[in-house]
């Protein structure tokens, strides 16, 4: 009985480690060219109803007129990542976003257009880089500051001028480098009147069915049904 006993406590114990495996291995997956991600507008000003974007590659293509308003879903297609690159040009493909499709456009130009980042050193954009030294020291350069939490990595930033404000809040994934939180104000006087432009986005998060798992599990329980229903016979 003892023996018996043991079988089966080794079998669930199998059954426990697969569960925390996957768990685990959950929080490690990474971006790769064919993925689409797409992120909520939580909230969009009316300064985000005339946003520009270049659509192709220069000087090829042309700038096209962006409306993005609350409720908006923007969505990214990744065609191609250079994981040697740490740049916001690294990560490239195809933006849906508001009533626009834009092609063939990087993580500097979304970020630069949606105020995600500060200048040519740091523009993360929707999916950073995951070489985070290389991310933070960026983010020195143009005075952000970042802040760790388990997995993810929030950088701040906010500025002050009689031309323009900026505060700015985006937070990431430390294993995808996706964007999970964004938001942004900007209060510009450079062109005329003073407009405010505010923009939230959160990360649509999407559960993947790992049906190998849920088959090895599902075996497991079978052989332990089986040996308890042997047990239980030959009492």
């Amino acid at each position: 009985m003892k023996k018996h006993f043991g079988v089966v406590v080794a079998l669930l114990s199998i059954l426990a480690t697969m569960s925390l495996a996957s768990t685990v291995n959950a929080a490690n997956w990474d971006v790769s060219v064919g993925d689409g991600y797409e992120w909520d507008v939580t909230e969009a000003t009316e300064g985000y109803k005339n946003l520009t974007f270049y659509n192709g590659t220069y000087p090829t293509g042309n700038v096209i007129g962006v409306k993005v308003v609350t409720g908006d879903v923007i969505k990214f297609t990744i065609e191609e990542l250079n994981t040697s690159d740490t740049s916001g040009e690294a990560c490239r493909g195809t933006l849906e976003i508001g009533n626009a499709t834009i092609a063939n456009t990087d993580q500097a130009s979304i970020a630069g257009a949606l105020a995600l980042g500060a200048f040519a050193f740091f523009q993360p954009g929707l999916i950073s880089s995951i070489d985070w030294n290389t991310v933070k020291a960026n983010a020195d350069i143009v005075g952000w500051n970042y802040t760790e939490s388990g997995d993810s990595i929030t950088f701040e930033y906010e500025s002050e001028s009689a031309l323009l404000n900026q505060t700015t809040s985006i937070t990431y994934d430390m294993n995808s480098g996706l964007l999970s939180e964004g938001k942004s104000n900007v209060t510009s006087s450079f062109t005329g009147p003073t407009i405010v432009t505010s923009i939230s986005l959160k990360l649509v998060e999407e559960e993947g069915t790992d049906w190998m798992l849920i088959g090895a599990a599902a075996a497991v329980i079978v052989i332990v049904l089986g040996v308890l229903f042997v047990l239980l016979k030959r009492r």
